[in-house]
C-alpha cells in the first residue's frame, strides 16, 4: 500500500506522534508535572498515557496506536 505521508505541521508541543490504523493520532508532549517525562493523548477516543519516562509511554502510545480503530475527530468551522 502506499500512503501519501502527512506533511501537516504539528500541533504546538507536540514532540512524537502515532498514528492509528483509521487516521487518528496518539500526540505525545511534555507532562507539565514532571519535565523530564511523557503525557499522551489519542486524538480519536480521547485516551490518555503518562506521565511516565519517555521510553515507557512511547511504547504504551505504539501499542495504542496499533489497535485504536476510533476516527479522529473533525475540525470546527464557525
Amino acid at each position: 500500500m502506499n500512503e501519501q505521508p502527512n506533511t501537516e505541521p504539528w500541533p504546538d508541543g507536540v514532540l512524537f506522534r502515532y498514528q492509528t490504523l483509521v487516521g487518528a493520532t496518539v500526540d505525545l508532549r511534555q507532562a507539565a508535572t514532571t519535565p523530564a517525562a511523557l503525557h499522551g493523548e489519542c486524538t480519536g477516543c480521547a485516551s490518555t498515557i503518562g506521565p511516565d519516562e519517555n521510553f515507557r509511554v512511547k511504547q504504551a502510545a505504539q501499542a495504542h496506536a496499533e489497535t485504536c480503530r476510533a476516527l479522529p475527530r473533525p475540525a470546527v468551522t464557525a
